[in-house]
């Protein structure tokens, strides 16, 4: 509402009277939060006549998230693992089924210090075709990880795209095929 009021030069109190007396109604916080940063709304497009490919693959996908996806986070779609095979088809299901806008894919990769981040960030760009821009390196110094043992030398990967919307429908889609699964056990 503040932004409203700057942009009519008026005060907070007075638009919220307008809306009061004209029954208009208002937008929840998470709401206008969403419109602000997804400005032509949703930045995907969920593709709805799949082949029986590209059902097997959301299938898959959708599986993938389930075991290596971050649940408690609810504004974001975010898959983790050392493994690039794991990561690529989850992305080339955000592309190609959900359709997501390419620049809000972000990998975010944790990397022990002593190890090459440029070799590393390479790595992952070309495993999973991604710009360089869309990779954000950092390193860690814990104390307990120690060098001769980390499992890889390009480090652990987190692949996110960050929406409400794709989160709340995949969570739901989930639950879905949880429940169906379930209905059909007790028969």
């Amino acid at each position: 509402m503040v932004e409203t009021a700057v942009c009519l030069n008026t005060t907070p109190s007075k638009i919220y009277y307008w809306l009061k007396k004209y029954d208009i109604p208002r937008r929840s916080r998470s709401q206008s939060a969403y419109i602000k940063h997804n400005p032509g709304w949703n930045p995907f497009k969920i593709k709805q006549k799949l082949s029986s490919e590209e059902k097997q693959m959301s299938i898959a996908a959708l599986m993938l998230y389930w075991a290596e996806g971050n649940k408690s986070n609810k504004s974001v779609v975010q898959i983790g693992n050392l493994d690039y095979k794991i990561l690529k088809i989850f992305l080339i299901f955000l592309r190609r089924i959900c359709r997501v806008k390419e620049d809000k894919i972000i990998l975010y990769v944790r990397l022990h210090h002593k190890f090459d981040a440029s070799k590393a960030q390479k790595y992952w760009s070309d495993k999973l075709s991604l710009s360089l821009d869309q990779i954000r390196m950092y390193k860690h110094r814990d104390e307990r990880s120690k060098f001769n043992k980390q499992w890889s030398q390009n480090g652990i990967a987190m692949l996110q795209f960050s929406n409400t919307e794709l989160k709340k429908l995949f969570d739901k889609k989930i639950d879905s095929v949880y429940k169906g699964i379930l209905k059909n056990e007790r028969k």
